[in-house]
């Protein structure tokens, strides 16, 4: 076996593996006879196939795998032995043939040439030479949390079918289907979902609704139906869509209700203070209002310090800038991106290089604070994510239910891979955060939403 390496400057370069005969010799001959002996082949007894005819049939492929086998695993310890801190995996060159000419019958040396570009060293600045950072203390008012107890009473409350017009609070469930201007689209989307009057945003609909019946149909535009939605979510969960595919479907639709539910408030006493704070202890209004504001203080300090998170990653990327090869870039993302032939790497190579850049900085920030991740971290951020999925009802659902979702969770890649992430952002930047400059200035609810709503802004502007 035969490896070198030629570096043309600028972190690229070009490794060249030989695989020689005497490296594959013994592996690829044992692997045609253990073929042979495990091979059901018409006219020949099992396990009495020759090995001439195999080597025929199948010797090319046993061959290629071999080579290959053998390759990958040099140059894997190749680049460990040398410490190569690369941007992804070594790429073959242009001059590669797709294929390799082999003979099974006549050994001989094959030679791969790679192509490679290493990672950038990064003179990465302190966090506390970042800058000085606001973090907000939130003020909860009274009326929210007024409101909080008013949602709660509907909430723990009964619901019962009713045949009378539909009023404020009532819960909808209307059959729907798209139209064509003022007429029923011929195959247009059907769909069936339920909505809270109180929630609808287009007040045209709102007053449609109120004073209806179950049987009665309307039209509305179904992206404007309810308060606080994104496209997303209307695909999701009123078109029952995903959001690719959603949009060639139109916005107006013909409802026809068919059910309401009319919801009778809780009484509010010991027994709903206790269920709706999930704290046997909390049995008065004053305790509960406690309890809320405690809460809600609670998710406003996480709200703010999500946002100082985010401000510390974007300012890292912003002060650090990276060159990247843009050449071998484009090479790369292609050879390793699945369906590549659909992306538009010139438009989206900015993106990349800018995941790239985080990336990097990312990986030596978590080797300097010694950031591990771990696998009760893994466990422990799934079982957030699954008491998410119930909301304000998380309180009340069974333990033995969330240990259940949570294994099938972690055996979707895609999730895992997502809380992975997550809980490696979350490390280190809760350890940057003990590093920053800050200061401390008090908002209400609303000036905190327009902080929150111009950051977002700012970092869509940015891309």
């Amino acid at each position: 076996m035969k490896i070198d390496r030629k570096d043309t400057g600028n972190g690229i370069g070009t490794i060249t593996v030989t695989v020689e005969t005497a490296d594959i010799k013994d592996k690829y001959n044992n692997s045609i006879k253990d073929y042979s002996s495990k091979a059901s082949i018409k006219g020949f007894r099992k396990g009495k196939t020759p090995v001439n005819f195999i080597k025929k049939m199948h010797g090319h492929s046993i061959l290629a795998d071999t080579i290959n086998n053998v390759m990958q695993a040099e140059l894997s310890n190749y680049i460990k032995s040398e410490e190569l801190d690369l941007i992804g995996q070594p790429i073959p060159s242009e001059t590669e043939k797709d294929q390799m000419s082999l003979d099974p019958f006549k050994l001989e040396d094959v030679t791969f040439n790679f192509d490679f570009a290493q990672a950038p060293k990064l003179k990465l600045k302190s966090a506390e030479d970042l800058g000085i950072y606001t973090t907000y203390d939130v003020q909860v008012p009274d009326a929210m949390i007024k409101e909080e107890i008013a949602n709660g009473l509907k909430r723990l409350g009964s619901q019962d079918e009713t045949e009378e017009a539909i009023i404020e609070n009532d819960l909808v469930t209307v059959k729907s289907v798209e139209l064509d201007g003022k007429n029923v689209k011929e195959e247009g989307h059907e769909t069936e979902f339920s909505v809270l009057i109180s929630m609808i945003k287009d007040e045209k609909a709102k007053k449609a609704f109120i004073g209806s019946k179950k049987g009665d149909s309307l039209d509305f535009n179904i992206y404007k139906l309810e308060n606080g939605t994104t496209d997303d979510y209307v695909a999701k969960y009123l078109l029952k869509l995903d959001p690719e595919n959603a949009a060639s479907v139109g916005e107006m639709f013909r409802g026809e209700v068919i059910k309401v539910m009319r919801v009778t408030e809780a009484e509010k006493n010991a027994e709903f203070f206790k269920n709706f704070t999930g704290d046997e202890s909390v049995d008065t209004e004053a305790k509960a209002k406690d309890a809320i504001r405690t809460n809600l203080k609670k998710h406003y300090n996480k709200e703010s310090e999500n946002l100082l998170k985010g401000k510390i990653a974007s300012d890292l990327i912003e002060q650090h800038p990276v060159e990247f090869p843009e050449v071998f870039m484009k090479r790369w993302i292609r050879v390793a991106t699945e369906n590549a032939e659909t992306l538009n790497i010139d438009q989206e190579y900015d993106a990349y290089a800018k995941q790239l850049q985080w990336t990097l900085i990312k990986s030596q920030l978590m080797e300097q604070h010694k950031v591990e991740v771990t696998e009760d971290d893994i466990k422990a951020a799934a079982r957030e994510r699954v008491l998410s999925y119930f909301g304000a009802g998380a309180a009340g659902v069974d333990e033995a239910m969330i240990e259940g979702i949570i294994p099938r969770l972690l055996n979707d890649q895609q999730q895992l891979t997502q809380i992975h992430t997550g809980v490696e952002f979350d490390k280190l930047m809760s350890a940057l955060v003990k590093e920053v400059k800050t200061d401390v200035k008090s908002l209400n609810t609303d000036e905190f939403k327009g902080v929150v709503d111009a950051y977002n802004e700012e970092m869509k502007a940015k891309g």
